[in-house]
């Protein structure tokens, strides 16, 4: 049984993502089948559930986030290269911006829902709901409003 157990584990180190995932399968399927009675112990309550490791993220240097904000002159989306380079946002935080989050006049962005999937929701966490001070992103937003007058 250890061996394969070993020959799995190699497997699934190569691919850990796919690895926690079978690991959660395998947990709900044998917790399932203990409270119908057909197994006496769920096993995967004797391991260590998988870790993913994530690579740090490496956030763009002054010049390539000038390069970036120079190559994106004149797109229709600039403000929101702008807003995602200097607000620190999540990336579903930063889709899920509206007009009404905006304040223009105090240079602030209020985060109160992030893009999930396919849905719009509420932060995971109260302290995911803020108000961001971004005044380069008050800039870049207010361009739009001052050229389409």
């Amino acid at each position: 049984m250890s061996r394969g157990c070993t020959a799995q584990c190699s497997i699934g180190a190569s691919l850990p993502a796919q690895y926690k995932y079978t690991h959660a399968v395998l947990h709900r399927a044998l917790k399932q089948a203990m409270r119908w009675g057909l197994v006496p112990r769920n096993v995967c309550e004797d391991v260590d559930r998988p870790q993913l490791k994530r690579d740090e993220i490496q956030p763009l240097d002054r010049e390539q986030t000038c390069r970036l904000l120079q190559a994106a002159k004149g797109d229709r989306l600039y403000a929101q290269y702008v807003v995602a380079v200097t607000a620190g946002l999540r990336p579903g935080e930063m889709l899920a911006l509206r007009w009404s989050d905006v304040d223009l006049e105090a240079g602030t962005l209020r985060i109160n829902r992030a893009l999930s999937g396919s849905e719009f929701a509420a932060p995971k966490t109260p302290g995911s709901r803020r108000k961001k001070n971004s005044p380069t992103s008050h800039v870049a937003l207010s361009e739009p409003i001052a050229s389409a007058s």
